[in-house]
């Protein structure tokens, strides 16, 4: 994501002050860092470039980008209950950052199911096919526990039963991930 837009009045998560967090957006407006748009406290502040993006997001240590994603998700959850129910890629997105696997797959799901009801195809592959490889990723999580695995399993026959569904109206049969999740039925 690439802007950032708050409400007047809305809460914030963090320990920044107003005066400071106004201060510090000029600076990086004055940098040519961000775009503005609107007039504060309701405006939008949006990276000038992707790489900018990029570069301040790999500053930052893994633990502390996990804990900015939970506190993004957690905000979400609980002053955007909107947004929660319009983009749950978004909402996954933010979950798999920090690690919670369970909440990012539930989501991706949500994702899929949804773009598969509107048609929108590529979105839908996207979102399927990033619920899958984050389920493959807790594979190791359930080696010894078989409840464990019986829901990952579950879980992936769900992503590849939607996977399949989708992809017999639309796409070519001779396709990767169709392969892939024939396989795995």
């Amino acid at each position: 994501m690439r802007s950032c837009a708050r409400s007047p009045g809305q809460r914030r998560g963090g320990r920044t002050s107003e005066a400071d967090l106004h201060a510090a957006l000029g600076t990086l407006t004055n940098g040519d860092l961000l775009y503005v748009r609107g007039v504060p406290p309701a405006a939008t502040y949006i990276f000038k470039h992707a790489l900018v993006q990029d570069s301040a997001y790999a500053s930052l240590l893994k633990s502390r980008r996990r804990a900015l994603h939970a506190a993004i998700a957690a905000v979400l959850t609980e002053q955007f209950p909107d947004v929660v129910g319009a983009q749950p890629e978004l909402m996954a997105h933010h979950y798999a950052e920090t690690g919670d696997i369970a909440q990012a797959v539930t989501h991706y799901q949500r994702a899929g199911e949804r773009t598969a009801q509107r048609s929108a195809n590529l979105w839908f592959s996207r979102a399927t096919s990033r619920g899958r490889c984050s389920i493959s990723s807790t594979a190791s999580n359930c080696t010894y526990d078989f409840a464990c695995f019986l829901r990952r399993r579950a879980q992936e026959e769900r992503f590849d039963g939607l996977l399949l569904s989708e992809s017999a109206l639309s796409k070519d049969w001779n396709a990767p991930e169709e392969d892939a999740a024939w396989g795995s039925l």
